[in-house]
């Protein structure tokens, strides 16, 4: 990645020091088992899925907010807020305080909003004042960075209040993605092959009047996103609890654990059986029992086009990373979405700024970090706590080693090089890609221009341009990986 000395870059120690903190708040998932991840044996063929009925699962839903991501339109956007509570949100935008304001937007006031500022903690490391090198992880002082991420939240201060539909908007600065197209692809190629996934377009936004640069509105993972989505959208979304995680390497993961990654019908003290159902029927050791458990809960055929975006593209900072210390094993940056109705559940992917992680040439100290050293379906990797590319303290579990996945390798390879093939001769083929990175480059290129012009600490078009030929070079090596059969 070429960095400008303007531009915040994201180093191996800030990686080092961001996940040593994650591990320690998430729930654990057994890494003691040191026999290879074989598949157990089945007695027949499993069964070939049965489709989903049409509208089941959307990945393009014709709501009322569709249209501020139509692909075509580059849109602005203005927020309006007193100095006085600008200044509260700029002297610690870790804190993630709401202040009140107004959204203009073609014309139109809406409010009063809760505006703020948004991310975890990687994206305050070299953002805030009191981020330094030598302690990366004290994220608190003034915004230091040209732009921050922002959320706007309609209903903060009026329960009802909605634009277009949706409660919030989220506008992703981009700081660690210099060719400001990786969240924008990533999710566009999830969609494309049918997965429900975030819709996600640039947009130009304001700030009193002051322009701020170029971001990506990226749709709000909500339970308003469950009913655009799925036809059966009033179940339970959860945040980055994974199925087949223990709780300190002793028992399985328990109600509580599930209630922790609740974001929807908090307030109607909902069952968490079927989830954790779910969890155990996927652990079953026998292979017709796991195979018939992966085919009753989950759609398989979809299941295993996510995969394919998934490990094509690289989001290797996703839910294929267990990333392990001495106390256990975790991944994250995923929700799961358990319908009401049926025993159903669905991976939704997020956070894909680090997506299209590569290595050789083009390999930097953050891809060696986060690259996931085993094959999702390698039936021959030891299950243990393994080394990365990267030395140090984190180290990783290969991901055909969980039962969930595993389970998937083993006995719907058939599927998963269908999903392949199509991803690569459609939406993944080179014409495909780059007529979209050309058209999104072309849309946005003014805007950048402008925002460097505004203020010469955003990226510079120059920069801009080796950050997409760096992308383009990463794109075309993925895709030569992936049609070779050494994809991960």
């Amino acid at each position: 990645m070429h960095t400008s000395s303007t531009h915040r870059s994201v180093t191996t120690g800030h990686w080092l020091c961001l996940l040593g903190s994650f591990l320690t708040l998430l729930s654990l998932t057994a890494c003691k088992a040191k026999s290879p991840a074989e598949c157990a044996p089945l007695s027949a063929p499993v069964a070939p899925a049965v489709p989903d009925p049409a509208g089941r699962a959307v990945a393009e839903p014709t709501d009322k907010i569709a249209f501020i991501y139509d692909q075509s339109v580059l849109r602005t956007f203005e927020l309006k807020l007193s100095e006085a509570d600008l200044a509260i949100l700029d002297g610690n935008p870790a804190a993630e305080k709401y202040v009140p304001g107004k959204l203009v937007f073609e014309g139109k006031e809406y409010g009063p909003v809760g505006i703020r500022y948004k991310g975890s903690v990687g994206a305050w490391i070299g953002c805030v004042a009191d981020s330094t090198p030598e302690d990366p992880l004290r994220v608190s002082g003034a915004k230091t960075c040209a732009k921050l991420s922002m959320k706007v939240s309609f209903n903060e201060y009026d329960p009802n209040g909605k634009f277009f539909g949706v409660k919030k908007l989220q506008f992703h600065a981009m700081n660690g993605d210099e060719s400001m197209m990786r969240e924008r692809l990533g999710y566009w190629l999830f969609r494309q092959m049918g997965v429900p996934a975030p819709r996600a377009v640039h947009a130009r936004l304001l700030v009193n009047g002051k322009y701020q640069g170029v971001f990506i509105n990226v749709e709000e993972i909500d339970s308003r996103f469950t009913r655009s989505h799925f036809a059966d959208g009033e179940g339970n979304l959860y945040k980055e609890i994974w199925p087949t995680w223990v709780d300190g390497l002793t028992s399985p993961v328990t109600a509580e654990n599930w209630k922790s990654g609740l974001q929807t019908n908090q307030d109607t003290n909902p069952s968490f059986d079927k989830a954790l159902q779910f969890g155990r029927a996927v652990m079953q050791e026998g292979g017709d029992a796991r195979a018939q458990a992966l085919q009753s809960w989950l759609s398989t055929p979809s299941m295993l086009r996510l995969i394919a975006v998934d490990r094509t593209i690289r989001h290797d900072d996703g839910p294929f990373h267990f990333y392990c210390t001495e106390e256990g094993c975790g991944n994250h940056n995923f929700y799961l979405y358990e319908e009401q109705n049926a025993p159903r559940m669905w991976l939704i992917p997020w956070d894909l700024d680090h997506s299209f992680a590569v290595t050789g040439e083009l390999q930097t100290p953050t891809d060696s970090f986060i690259h996931v050293v085993n094959k999702w379906d390698d039936h021959t990797a030891v299950c243990e706590q393994r080394p990365g590319l990267e030395p140090g303290p984190i180290k990783q579990f290969s991901p055909s080693c969980d039962p969930l996945l595993n389970g998937l390798g083993c006995y719907f390879q058939d599927e998963y090089q269908r999903a392949l093939d199509e991803l690569l001769t459609g939406p993944f083929s080179a014409s495909v890609v780059e007529q979209k990175v050309s058209a999104w480059q072309a849309q946005i290129s003014t805007a950048v221009s402008d925002a460097n012009t505004a203020d010469p600490r955003q990226l510079s078009p120059t920069d801009w341009a080796a950050a997409l030929r760096d992308l383009r070079l990463r794109i075309e090596f993925l895709r030569n990986q992936a049609s070779s059969g050494r994809a991960h």
